[in-house]
């Protein structure tokens, strides 16, 4: 859902001092009656909001609750984007998928033999990165990013880039080939069947990644007692009511809007991605002797690692 198809809201004047704006929009051929200060976002629904408007919208109400006018927008603009990730590490603690090329070496004499054994396998990195929920005020150019993704079952860490546009809802596909080779000898008992496993571990996952942008943003107003005088109020000053224009946005539009730790004339507005991929995560070499008739040995498994990837630069 585009938010910005919605009616702009023109308040309504009650007689109790408040204001209400009241529309409908079709849903899946249903009829549903939306308010615009209890807006939900719908899961699983793209949403780009029109920061614009939305500033407007909270700046009319900031407006009545301090005696003001609202008068325009005098200057915004998207400052940074930074994830929400401890240590800009993506957790993920599922078992891989699992590539699996084999030889089998038999020897039926009663002597032990050496056998090289060669395997070159190639797979693909791929990532898919979504807006899900997002922001425009403008042309918005594509972000670069850079995170960890651990992969906890494997103590794995792979480092790994990919684009995103905050602004708009297309999806960026980033796909490179990794090459994998193992060349070892065997050494294969005497009256004994040996299979060799060259196994390729692919890690898998599918996960929201929740970031803020730190918008800077003044509203000029005129007052109510003297029109021809005017206020530059930043997004975040909270005025008589107590909230600023960045609460009131995210209350009306049910968002995480707060101010920046840092920088107190900052909002920093929470939106989300998907981050969908399948990264190689290591090689292994298992190799499983089984005894032939007349061999009195129990059967044994050896396993050997191999390559352990650590990054995935797609740019």
């Amino acid at each position: 859902m585009d938010l910005n198809a919605l009616p702009f809201p023109q308040f309504v004047h009650s007689s109790k001092n408040d204001f209400t704006y009241c529309s409908k929009l079709v849903c899946n051929y249903t009829w549903y009656n939306v308010s615009l200060f209890r807006y939900k976002e719908r899961r699983g629904i793209v949403t780009i909001l029109d920061l614009q408007k939305a500033i407007v919208l909270a700046s009319q109400e900031y407006a009545v609750g301090n005696n003001l006018e609202f008068y325009y927008i005098n200057n915004v603009n998207f400052v940074q984007t930074n994830f929400e990730l401890p240590n800009n590490t993506l957790l993920v603690d599922t078992l891989g998928r699992a590539i699996v090329t084999s030889k089998e070496l038999t020897n039926e004499t009663d002597k032990p033999i050496t056998q090289r054994v060669h395997f070159d396998e190639q797979t693909e990195n791929k990532l898919n990165v979504q807006t899900t929920y997002g922001y425009k005020f403008g042309a918005q150019t594509d972000k670069n990013a850079k995170i960890d993704v651990y992969f906890t079952l494997y103590d794995d860490r792979i480092t790994t880039t990919f684009k995103y546009n905050p602004s708009i809802e297309t999806t960026y596909t980033s796909k490179e080939t990794l090459n994998w080779s193992q060349n070892i000898p065997i050494v294969v008992p005497p009256r004994t069947k040996t299979k060799i496993d060259y196994i390729i571990t692919i890690g898998n996952f599918n996960t929201p990644i929740s970031y803020f942008i730190s918008v800077y943003g003044i509203v000029v107003f005129k007052y109510r007692s003297g029109p021809s005088d005017i206020t530059y109020v930043p997004l975040t000053y909270r005025g008589e009511t107590g909230e600023s224009i960045g609460d009131i946005m995210g209350r009306i539009y049910n968002i995480n809007a707060r101010t920046n730790p840092i920088y107190g004339y900052w909002l920093d507005v929470e939106g989300t991605l998907n981050l969908e991929g399948c990264l190689g995560i290591q090689s292994e070499t298992r190799i499983k002797n089984t005894p032939l008739q007349g061999n009195p040995l129990p059967e044994s498994i050896q396993s050997i690692l191999g390559e352990t990837k650590k990054q995935a630069i797609f740019f």
